[in-house]
């Protein structure tokens, strides 16, 4: 499980400062699986009683790196495939400033370990991105650790930041430690922090 890679993040990071790769690269990362498997058996009504997704389905914002001041509450992601190599993904949350709900609109492709997306702040015209994502750690049916990072322009500068998505409202201490120890490798792990799940 989690605790038989401790070592991966310490040799792709030596491996990427020896070949030069940057902390966002694809070759850090896993291919994103689009694909949404239904399994499981009948129960005596007809209901199927098990299904399983791979990327799309509901997740939670478990924890991450603030790109503000602080992280937003009640943070929840629902995605949705489009295609065999695009996706669609709703955030929604309470502003960390006002409680007051938001929501942005993200749209995706993959190709392999490619992972290209662009933010919109819903009801705004304007697109943030394209972001390079690169996923470090999955398990479809509990957890997903990702990079998330903009390339420096004449115009902005490039930053990165992490997040730790859950099917649950929250993770086991165990599990949320070995994946910032894991996001640890590319990003300053002491940043991450958990976001607040309470009365939403």
């Amino acid at each position: 499980m989690l605790r038989a890679h401790r070592a991966l993040p310490v040799l792709i990071c030596a491996a990427c400062l020896l070949v030069y790769c940057t902390p966002c690269s694809p070759d850090i990362g896993q291919p994103l699986d689009l694909s949404q498997v239904v399994y499981g058996r009948i129960d005596w009504l007809g209901i199927q009683v098990e299904n399983a997704t791979r990327f799309p389905g509901e997740w939670f914002f478990a924890a991450g790196t603030p790109i503000n001041e602080s992280l937003s509450r009640c943070g929840r992601f629902l995605v949705r495939q489009t295609s065999s190599n695009t996706f669609t993904v709703k955030f929604t949350a309470l502003s960390y400033k006002n409680d007051i709900p938001i929501a942005f609109n993200i749209a995706g492709s993959v190709n392999g370990k490619e992972i290209v997306a662009t933010w919109q702040f819903q009801g705004s015209k304007r697109r943030l991105g394209p972001f390079r994502h690169v996923v470090t750690f999955v398990e479809y049916d509990k957890v997903l650790g990702m990079l998330v990072c903009s390339d420096s322009t004449s115009h902005r500068q490039g930053y990165k930041f992490a997040m730790i998505w859950s099917r649950e409202r929250s993770l086991p201490l165990p599990i949320l430690k070995e994946l910032e120890y894991k996001l640890g490798a590319y990003i300053n792990q002491g940043r991450i922090r958990l976001v607040d799940h309470g009365n939403c």
